[in-house]
């Protein structure tokens, strides 16, 4: 079996694109949603969950996406900073797009749902510049881990280059073919 090589000498390991959301989960468990009144508020969003673990693992990690131009926003970026992530590439909505919110309802051990805003969202911002991205950001790391790309790739990996010479390598989760495509 052939293994993949990469470059060690770039200066992030991962970068994980896209959602960036916040998650309220509710500290009085076992009851539906509506008559939950406490809850703690955590950074989410499947790109955004690979980056902090990515990065309390030891790994180089950067991340590229949007966030609202608010309170949440600065919740996201401090906690992003905190954990060590590269936020250089995190940029700010422009026209009042807010952050996506997930409410989480547990009702037991074996069952919980989740109920999400994501009207105007500020990551949908960024999918919309991607193209303003360019490679050389990409290049700085040498896996990037998009969290929407299930209409273009097609096999949960692939490589972004230019010619003969390839910029980085990209994988995505398996996990996303189950869900609607952002596109």
């Amino acid at each position: 079996m052939k293994y993949v090589e990469f470059d060690m000498s770039k200066p992030l390991d991962f970068i994980p694109i896209g959602r960036i959301a916040i998650d309220f989960n509710p500290t009085d468990m076992y009851m539906p949603l509506s008559e939950s009144s406490n809850f703690n508020k955590y950074v989410g969003g499947s790109p955004a969950n690979i980056a902090v673990g990515l990065a309390r693992l030891g790994c180089k990690v950067g991340f590229c996406g949007c966030v609202s131009n608010d309170q949440f926003g600065d919740f996201v970026v401090n906690y992003f900073e905190k954990e060590g992530i590269d936020t250089s590439h995190v940029t700010r909505a422009k026209n009042g797009e807010c952050i996506g919110l997930t409410f989480t309802e547990i009702l037991s051990k074996e069952k919980s749902s989740i109920l999400m805003y994501r009207d105007n969202v500020a990551d949908f911002c960024f999918f919309c510049g991607m193209a303003r991205l360019g490679l050389a950001v990409l290049g700085r790391a040498y896996i990037v881990m998009p969290g929407f790309l299930r209409k273009i790739l097609k096999r949960g990996k692939g490589m972004i280059g230019v010619g003969h010479e390839w910029v980085c390598t990209v994988f995505y989760s398996e996990n996303l073919l189950a869900q609607r495509p952002f596109m």
